[in-house]
């Protein structure tokens, strides 16, 4: 069957580094994304666009939709973490100009760096799943519809 909804309202994006703008991906319920470039440390205009992500199978079939994202939230990776949020995985650059990647997950926040060592075995595979899957929807998000326009598209 297919979810025509995502569980809660998910935001994620990079947080740290020094930045001119910040950009921030988010998925409400159901099936509305938008990307948001604010300014950090500099003056451009902020932008925004929306668009409405498939809910099933799409084409093309390689497409990332609503039960893709839901999958990757039901991973026990994942509900183990948000289940002891707010968690960082892997290591905190941020004092030193980097930055990590975050999901917050209806107020429940999961933070993923740089890997602490080279295995990459202290992020669990599925949080590391969940960032990559993300990371493809935004890529994609932005090269269609409204945000192509606003963005510039691929």
């Amino acid at each position: 069957a297919c979810a025509a909804c995502t569980i809660d309202t998910l935001t994620w994006g990079l947080d740290g580094g020094l930045v001119c703008t910040r950009d921030l991906s988010s998925l409400a319920p159901c099936t509305s994304f938008t990307h948001r470039r604010v300014a950090a440390a500099c003056d451009p205009i902020d932008l925004t666009c929306s668009n409405t992500v498939a809910a099933c199978e799409s084409s093309p079939s390689d497409a990332i939709v609503l039960t893709d994202v839901n999958a990757a939230l039901a991973h026990p990776d994942v509900l183990g973490a948000l289940a002891v949020a707010p968690v960082l995985y892997g290591t905190d650059p941020r004092a030193f100009d980097g930055s990590i990647f975050y999901v917050d997950v209806g107020g429940a926040r999961i933070e993923v760096g740089p890997c602490a060592d080279a295995s990459c075995s202290d992020v669990p595979a599925g949080v590391r799943a969940l960032e990559t899957l993300l990371e493809r929807l935004t890529t994609q998000e932005l090269s269609r519809g409204e945000c192509a326009t606003v963005f510039g598209g691929p």
